[in-house]
């Protein structure tokens, strides 16, 4: 999994526009606000703000649509001796240190920026991603069934998501919205770092639960439509493929 996707045009532009488009696109913002004696939210939650950004563009391809990249190539996981839930195990572990590796990225460049990485942004920043990261695995095993997409990995910024798959990335997006938001509420309500992070660990310890339910599911589903979800991503130019060509 780590090198058929390394060797894909596709994922390599995303992966590295989740790493340093999402430091760059806030970078005006935390400039301005960096030069009032009040910084502004932005400046204090640079960290944590472009790691999450990051993360919602890292999802369209590791998270929302794990067999993407297989494409009709998934027929292999319904044959070999490796289960399926086993597949889908190591595809969500595959996701989790590649959303590890471009939050360590933003944090690098944060630090080259020195916009505000202290060790609470540092710790924020790092459970936040992981409640946000496990919310999406959650989602993700099931919309990678139920609205699987065959994805061309030469085509490096062609639109390929579906109208429903982006519907569910904009859902997604609200969804992380609100369980950050929840944490920051604590935080001003309560005046306490700690209320943020408890909120944020309370929500990953639920957010586990559900993926732990979701994942069996999900796997059920794709046994139980094996022939739907091979027939989703046999469409497209390049039927076939594993991404090692």
């Amino acid at each position: 999994e780590f090198q058929s996707l390394l060797r894909m045009p596709r994922f390599r532009v995303v992966f590295g526009m989740a790493c340093v488009y999402s430091a760059v696109i806030f970078l005006p913002i935390a400039l301005n606000s960096s030069h009032h004696h009040s910084r502004g939210f932005i400046y204090n939650n640079f960290l944590p703000v472009v790691t999450l950004y990051g993360l919602l563009i890292l999802s369209d391809i590791v998270l929302l649509n794990i067999f993407g990249f297989d494409r009709q190539a998934t027929q292999i996981y319904f044959v070999a001796p490796v289960s399926f839930e086993t597949v889908m195990k190591a595809k969500n572990v595959t996701a989790a240190v590649f959303i590890g590796l471009q939050a360590s990225a933003v944090l690098v460049i944060a630090a080259i920026l020195r916009f505000g990485v202290t060790p609470w942004n540092i710790a924020n920043s790092i459970i936040a991603s992981a409640v946000i990261a496990v919310f999406l695995l959650s989602v993700g095993n099931y919309t990678s069934i139920a609205l699987a997409r065959p994805v061309d990995p030469t085509q490096t910024f062609k639109k390929q998501a579906g109208g429903k798959l982006q519907l569910w990335l904009l859902l997604s997006s609200l969804g992380m919205l609100l369980l950050v938001g929840f944490a920051f509420l604590a935080r001003w309500t309560l005046g306490s770092e700690w209320a943020f992070l408890g909120v944020l660990l309370l929500e990953f310890v639920i957010g586990f639960l559900v993926y732990r339910i979701g994942r069996q599911s999900a796997v059920e589903l794709g046994l139980r439509k094996r022939e739907q979800l091979l027939d989703s991503l046999s469409k497209g130019a390049s039927p076939i493929g594993l991404g090692l060509s």
